[in-house]
């Protein structure tokens, strides 16, 4: 009996030594891991409410723009590049105030707003819209070879023939028939299925005229 006490005794003073030595970790750990779970569900709560928020903000400039109300746009989606740019929404957003803006005939200010969305969107399809559509402002303005440039390296997905379009145009401008025959060529060869748009390309190759080069 004298041994299983002394054994007891033994077995809490380790116990008293080892809380000791390794109490204050543990009751750091586990409230750091409190910290950490009220952490992450304060974070996804802050994220879905963020974007509801960016969400009603973007009906709202839906709407406005279906109505015609330029300025009501433009505040709804100043407010929500303001306060929801980190969501979905907001690349959305700025493509459609690049649209305003380029209407209104502030086209610095609409480079400026497709820019950050090519710098922001997480969504390949809107960054794909925002490149062509300050491609196209580029080209309007002469730089054809600035235009070029930021279609180089590019991985073009579901958006290869718009790209090998925009290319053609770029290079006639640039006076360069056999480049811009060859970029229409791809246009129409990678042209989605049922597209009706191929008329518009094909002309676009016929009034380059034939290729003489290895005539």
């Amino acid at each position: 009996m004298a041994d299983y006490h002394i054994s007891e005794d033994e077995d809490l003073q380790k116990l008293k030594d080892w809380w000791k030595a390794n109490g204050l970790s543990v009751v750091s750990g586990v409230v750091l891991g409190i910290i950490l779970v009220a952490g992450n569900n304060w974070w996804r709560e802050h994220v879905r409410t963020q974007t509801e928020q960016a969400s009603a903000l973007w009906e709202v400039m839906l709407t406005r723009n279906a109505d015609g109300d330029a300025s009501e746009t433009l505040r709804a989606g100043e407010e929500l590049l303001a306060g929801y740019d980190g969501t979905p929404y907001a690349a959305q957003a700025a493509l459609l105030l690049a649209k305003l803006a380029y209407e209104a005939g502030q086209k610095d200010q609409s480079k400026a707003r497709l820019r950050w969305v090519l710098k922001n969107a997480d969504d390949s399809g809107i960054a794909h819209a925002a490149r062509l559509r300050l491609a196209r402002l580029l080209q309007d303005e002469g730089q054809a070879e600035a235009a070029l440039e930021l279609l180089d390296d590019v991985k073009p997905g579901g958006f290869r023939s718009a790209y090998a379009e925009l290319r053609g145009d770029l290079w006639q401008a640039r006076g360069d028939a056999g480049k811009a025959r060859a970029a229409y060529r791809e246009a129409l060869e990678t042209l989605p299925v049922g597209s009706n748009y191929g008329a518009v390309i094909q002309m676009k190759l016929d009034d380059l005229g034939e290729d003489t080069t290895n005539s």
